[in-house]
């Protein structure tokens, strides 16, 4: 859930199953802000707190829309044919930042006026979104996320774009990532995501000194081996206008924690979720019967009963004495590989032999708890791959296969 506060510290506006809700800062009964079949996200009070920016695909897209909160009225602000997430206000409630996917993978930053003109900030490469923009009148400077490294070198970055020069620097960068930049009222502090390991956490920086302290610990996981996830790697979060809590949402609740002292409390709530299914539309397919020849043969191998080969995902033998007629590899079975020693979702699919030609050597390397660099052998199993490389080994084939259940 992404979550925002009202300039007046009275309410707190949450997305939930693709809908915007509203309830009072200390929880209770929430109230639906948007209904209907359209996917809602990522709501902003403006400034005056007289209008709510969300994200949304009701018109076949997404775009940036506003909810006037006197009429309920809706404003399509972006109206752009590709996709436009993540909305932001900027400091004088004249403009939104949001972050626009091209066709190609790549995204870019714009500024779009209320009046209908926009600003391009700043442009990045396939698969290196750009979100959580948060505007520094003090300093004349836009901070915002940038998924452009990766995780094991540096992950997001947290990077400034001067408002004067249009010059854009790296603010934040390091081992684990840093994301989801949210300012405190008074411009002090940022408050911001990082990786510790594998826990994700939300860490306080000092502005001015450039301290720093771990201020939640136990966030749901960020999205940051997931280049192409458009939307920023965690949730947003958000201040209350007195500077001295941080609303965010993890582990499916809504939690205050204070800035001070650390102490974390739940936010309890109720929300009348109402959402309608629809039958999946499916159309009917009529699968050919005849011969086809197949585009891509791999792996061949040389054996005494033809070329052993993998096409379409199955292993297959040519007949030597009948060139071009292949059929079916007899005798392949199933058995369940040695048992995962991690539960590490990283580690989880790491399960790959090496295809050397000596039946001896033939072993699969599988990572040891929290990744040990020193893996243990162990010999693979008998079983015929459906998936990948096979090799020979004396008089069986061996090769990757499917895990059960997978």
């Amino acid at each position: 859930m992404s979550l925002d506060v009202s300039p007046d510290g009275r309410h707190l506006a949450f997305d939930l199953l693709g809908h915007i809700y509203e309830m009072p800062i200390d929880g209770g009964e929430a109230t639906a802000l948007t209904t209907g079949r359209s996917w809602n996200m990522f709501p902003r009070y403006s400034p005056d707190g007289m209008r709510l920016a969300f994200s949304s695909d009701r018109g076949g897209s997404e775009d940036m829309w506003i909810l006037h909160r006197g009429t309920d009225s809706l404003e399509n602000i972006s109206d752009m044919p590709l996709p436009v997430v993540q909305g932001t206000w900027s400091a004088d409630g004249r403009a939104l930042y949001g972050s626009v996917t091209g066709e190609d993978g790549g995204t870019t930053a714009y500024r779009f006026n209320l009046f209908g003109t926009r600003q391009e900030i700043a442009s990045g490469t396939t698969f290196q979104p750009m979100t959580h923009f948060a505007e520094h009148t003090g300093r004349k400077v836009l901070f915002f996320e940038h998924l452009d490294q990766q995780l094991h070198g540096s992950g997001a970055r947290i990077k400034t774009y001067d408002l004067e020069t249009g010059e854009i620097e790296p603010y934040r960068e390091r081992p684990g990532g840093a994301f989801n930049p949210t300012l405190s009222p008074d411009g002090r502090y940022l408050a911001y995501g990082h990786r510790d390991d594998q826990e994700t956490v939300v860490v306080l920086h000092d502005l001015e000194t450039r301290s720093e302290r771990i201020l939640v610990r136990g966030l749901d996981r960020d999205h940051q081996e997931y280049g192409p996830y458009y939307y920023g790697v965690a949730p947003n979060m958000a201040w209350h206008p007195d500077g001295d809590r941080l609303y965010l949402a993890f582990g499916g609740a809504i939690t205050a924690v204070d800035v001070a002292s650390g102490a974390s409390r739940d936010v309890p709530f109720r929300a009348p979720v109402d959402r309608r299914l629809d039958a999946t539309v499916r159309f009917p397919y009529d699968f050919p019967d005849d011969e086809a020849r197949a585009a891509t043969y791999r792996w061949a191998h040389r054996t005494s009963a033809g070329i052993l080969f993998e096409s379409l995902r199955r292993h297959l033998v040519e007949d030597r004495h009948r060139p071009g007629q292949s059929h079916r590899f007899a005798g392949a079975r199933n058995q369940p590989g040695p048992r995962r020693r991690s539960r590490n979702p990283l580690l989880r699919h790491v399960d790959r032999c090496n295809p050397w030609p000596d039946p001896s050597a033939a072993v699969a390397w599988r990572p040891r708890h929290r990744g040990d660099r020193h893996p243990e052998p162990v010999r693979l199993p008998r079983a015929l791959s459906r998936r990948g490389a096979c090799v020979r080994t004396g008089d069986r084939c061996v090769g990757e296969r499917d895990a059960p259940g997978e």
